[in-house]
């Protein structure tokens, strides 16, 4: 039923109903799986690699026409170096490193990457922990920074 408030803003209401029955419903053909196309080709851009002076190895894709960094941080260790009567000790040393870094708390942190516009992840697999930073290129120093803290100073 109509509430008689609503006539007076909508003069001309009409409503209609369907049912079921009218309606045709396409039948998935679940006998035989769907055709596969070819695969999309994928295009990268090519990859430089070298070494920093104190040994770290540096992979550096570049897409100049896109404006953002992203950068990741990977250490060979993970999981599976948790003693074995501290399971989870990688994934939780690894998720509280960006609850506070250097001189900042969690929020303050939390606050200078979103007022950047970047993203800044942690994170331990089985053998990896990693770090990744997002920000667009024109924020990278001030994002760079906080990243530091957060690998150098958590």
């Amino acid at each position: 039923m109509i509430h008689p408030d609503l006539l007076k803003f909508f003069p001309l209401l009409v409503v209609t109903s369907l049912s079921v029955d009218h309606l045709t419903a396409q039948v998935p053909d679940r006998e035989h799986p769907p055709e596969l196309g070819e695969p999309p080709s994928l295009n990268l851009p090519p990859y430089s690699e070298l070494s920093l002076s104190n040994g770290l190895r540096v992979m550096l894709m570049e897409k100049h026409n896109v404006p953002i960094v992203q950068l990741s941080l990977t250490i060979r260790t993970g999981s599976v170096m948790d003693p074995q009567d501290q399971a989870g000790l990688a994934s939780m040393t690894a998720a509280m490193l960006d609850e506070g870094a250097g001189a900042r708390s969690a929020l303050e942190l939390s606050d200078e990457i979103d007022f950047l516009g970047a993203s800044l992840s942690t994170g331990a697999g089985l053998h990896t922990t990693s770090v990744s930073l997002r920000t667009p290129l024109s924020k990278f120093d001030q994002a760079l920074a906080l990243m530091s803290d957060v690998v150098l100073r958590p």
